[in-house]
């Protein structure tokens, strides 16, 4: 179905760290038959504007367009988090919300955010660096064991120093943003990519740096507990998943494991890839037009 006028998605996060994430959604929209545009840190005021990674963003910024944007979520509204401030929450709750997570969802009525709506993650072939077996680099030319990338805190750099105490070879990015290049030679290199919280009191699993993951054919190890949350249950098993003072012995065993590393990378890519983002996104428009056009119809007539 064709929207009534244009979709355009822009982000406010650096293009290294969430590109792929936005090149998901505007390729499934593409798909989907939408007119669509991108551009980034910019807004049109003749689209509906999907506003990804806004967590840094004035809510007067987007004042007046309340019926042509949308909040895309891809952050942990957990006390701590760079997004739980009040200049965030004032935006989600002037806007009609898309969500990555439950948990976060189950948290707005708390937070007086009266228009949030689960739209997770998913796989489309024309977005991101999807990586074919035939590119994989061989095993005797993986000389990282582990690779970690992302914010480090004392919490994360205890479990790499763990790792390297094993005789782990342990590479990060030491809090320095990688552009996407040298990440994705980082990547190739490693054995085994590691996913783990920033925080002790999030069960949100990463999914951003796990669908990059996957789409690149990689094993990935990652914090892991009963009441986790991954947005289909099916990935749980596509990824080694143990709680946090377990990873450094699992990366251990991993790391010796080659015919182990090469099962989970298979099947984290094909769990993944049977996820496509317009299975989501579609009824998700959808819905969302349909709000729009009573918001506007109760406008009119008031």
């Amino acid at each position: 179905m064709t929207a009534p006028v244009p979709l355009h998605f822009t982000s406010l996060a650096d293009r290294h760290m969430v590109g792929d994430v936005v090149d998901v959604f505007v390729a499934a929209a593409r798909k989907l038959g939408y007119e669509v545009s991108t551009e980034h840190a910019a807004v049109r005021h003749d689209a509906i504007n999907v506003v990804c990674f806004a967590h840094h963003l004035a809510p007067e910024v987007l004042q007046g367009m309340d019926t042509n944007c949308i909040v895309l979520n891809f952050e942990q509204l957990v006390a701590g988090s760079q997004a739980f401030n009040e200049s965030y929450l004032t935006l989600l709750r002037n806007h009609y919300v898309w969500d990555y997570s439950r948990h976060n969802l189950a948290r707005y009525a708390e937070l007086g955010i009266p228009n949030g709506h689960h739209v997770p993650l998913g796989y489309e072939e024309d977005a991101g660096d999807n990586v074919s077996v035939e590119d994989l680099l061989p095993e005797a030319l993986q000389d990282i064991d582990v690779l970690f990338f992302g914010s480090l805190n004392q919490r994360r750099a205890q479990v790499l120093d763990a790792m390297r105490r094993r005789g782990l070879r342990v590479v990060s990015n030491e809090n320095m943003l990688w552009d996407s290049a040298h990440r994705d030679q980082m990547i190739r290199r490693a054995k085994l990519v590691l996913n783990m919280h920033f925080f002790d009191n999030s069960r949100i699993v990463e999914i951003p740096r796990l669908a990059m993951l996957f789409r690149r054919r990689k094993a990935v190890l990652c914090e892991f507990y009963p009441d986790s949350e991954i947005f289909y249950p099916e990935l749980r098993h596509a990824v080694a998943g143990v709680a946090l003072d377990e990873l450094a012995d699992m990366a251990l065993l991993l790391t010796s494991a080659p015919g182990l590393r090469q099962r989970l990378a298979h099947l984290g890519f094909e769990t993944f890839r049977a996820r496509p983002q317009t299975a989501v996104l579609g009824p998700a428009l959808a819905d969302f037009f349909a709000w729009r056009a009573r918001t506007l119809a109760a406008g009119a007539a008031s």
